[in-house]
């Protein structure tokens, strides 16, 4: 299953989320009295539907299956990614080539190192299909993998 959480809120509690704040810059600070009250409904209604869920899913016989999952999540987020392998979580990393594999992983290693500079999450800083996109076509057409001089 996957979907939106207003999706979500609307299918279990049967209230239609404001969404006009979901696209808002998130960084600026401090942040509008209706950015506070789109994020306080995250905490609002994500109880209340957590157990119905958990409900549904232990009905369901699936319940030990998805605390698997979730702790599967749990130890991934906890694990600390070194730059120079930022490119394995790369989606269709596998499609490139070599000299595009290259270029990729110079870009997700930058990508990373100014996130964590920044403090901020990597796609912030650059959307990982673009990564892919500029590794397909930088390293394609002239080969070349030297420091792609990004500067953001």
């Amino acid at each position: 299953m996957s979907w939106g959480f207003a999706s979500m809120v609307e299918e279990y509690s049967g209230v239609t989320l404001d969404k006009s704040e979901s696209r808002t810059d998130w960084l600026a600070r401090p942040l509008t009295e209706r950015q506070c009250e789109y994020a306080a409904a995250d905490v609002w209604y994500l109880l209340p539907i957590t157990a119905k869920l958990m409900v549904e899913t232990e009905a369901s016989g699936w319940l030990p299956a998805a605390l698997d999952e979730c702790r599967l999540m749990q130890m991934r987020r906890q694990e600390v990614v070194a730059p120079e392998d930022a490119w394995r979580d790369i989606t269709n990393a596998w499609q490139l080539r070599t000299r595009q594999l290259a270029c990729l992983q110079l870009l997700a290693d930058w990508r990373l190192r100014k996130a964590r500079e920044r403090d901020l999450a990597v796609n912030f800083v650059v959307r990982e299909e673009h990564l892919w996109s500029v590794s397909a076509l930088y390293a394609g057409k002239s080969g070349r993998t030297g420091q792609p001089g990004l500067i953001r």
